[in-house]
């Protein structure tokens, strides 16, 4: 107990993800080391990998002082991780998940400019890393509140993406700082300036109605951005609870509707919509 409490959230995270019987692996990409987990007995190449990416955790220490550790205290991905069978890993952004720190870390690449080309550039080669080590054929991106934003634009620079899951998804990180009163984050990527995702990637955005981190009302007005995109309000669900608990049931229609849109794109003559 002594040692968790003198501990810092990555440490925490790490051991968490080390218990779970996670190996933990760094991903180059400079000036960055990226923090990721995978399990100790890595798939066979190839295949449908599923990426997950953590939420903001704590940017901020009483709301005024950037964190010296940025990285969540509840280590809600790796939970979800857990009960997904297949292959999978934890990706953490530049700064989240490393102890020590990367030198080139800055608290503005988790205050104001958490979702920066900087963050968005750094996570895409990492990604680069990991699809050319597994020759992975194709990657289901699934984050949690500010990760769904970061999946969401990473989805929109990559060719090897299958599918967007978002859960509790801060996609418009304008409205976000306005509803709640926090200060802008000027240095940060915006949805609305990207196009939109065609129908080639799944589009599915989870939310719960108890959410007071995140009103639906901003979630289904930033997916309007996305024509192919799908909102689902699960009642009983706020921005933590119960995600845990339903996502095995959530990944089994995942994979329905991944095989649904198989078909479809199949049956789609050349140049047809």
């Amino acid at each position: 107990m002594l040692v968790t409490a003198c501990s810092s959230p990555a440490q925490r995270y790490h051991a968490a993800a080390e218990a779970g019987g996670y190996a933990i692996k760094d991903l180059p990409a400079p000036p960055f080391r990226l923090t990721a987990y995978r399990p100790s007995e890595a798939p066979s190449p190839g295949g449908l990998w599923h990426v997950y990416l953590t939420g903001d955790g704590t940017p901020w220490e009483r709301g005024r002082y950037p964190s010296r550790d940025p990285t969540p205290r509840r280590p809600l991905m790796l939970e979800l991780m857990d009960r997904d069978p297949r292959p999978r890993l934890l990706l953490h952004r530049p700064c989240y998940g490393n102890h020590p720190p990367d030198a080139a870390c800055r608290p503005r690449l988790w205050t104001g400019a958490r979702y920066s080309e900087t963050v968005v550039d750094a996570l895409d080669r990492g990604l680069d890393r990991l699809v050319a080590e597994r020759e992975i054929a194709g990657l289901v991106l699934i984050g949690h509140s500010g990760g769904g934003l970061l999946a969401r634009l990473l989805a929109g620079r990559r060719e090897d993406i299958r599918a967007l899951v978002t859960l509790a998804a801060n996609l418009d990180h304008a409205a976000w700082t306005r509803h709640h009163g926090y200060l802008p984050l000027e240095e940060s990527l915006h949805l609305y300036d990207v196009p939109p995702l065609g129908a080639g990637i799944l589009q599915w955005h989870l939310i719960g109605p108890r959410d007071d981190v995140l009103p639906v009302a901003l979630l289904r007005e930033a997916a309007h951005h996305d024509p192919h995109a799908r909102v689902e309000v699960i009642d009983g669900f706020d921005h933590h609870c119960c995600w845990g608990e339903a996502w095995p049931a959530l990944l089994e229609r995942l994979d329905r509707y991944l095989e649904h849109q198989e078909e479809e794109l199949a049956a789609t003559p050349p140049g047809g919509h």
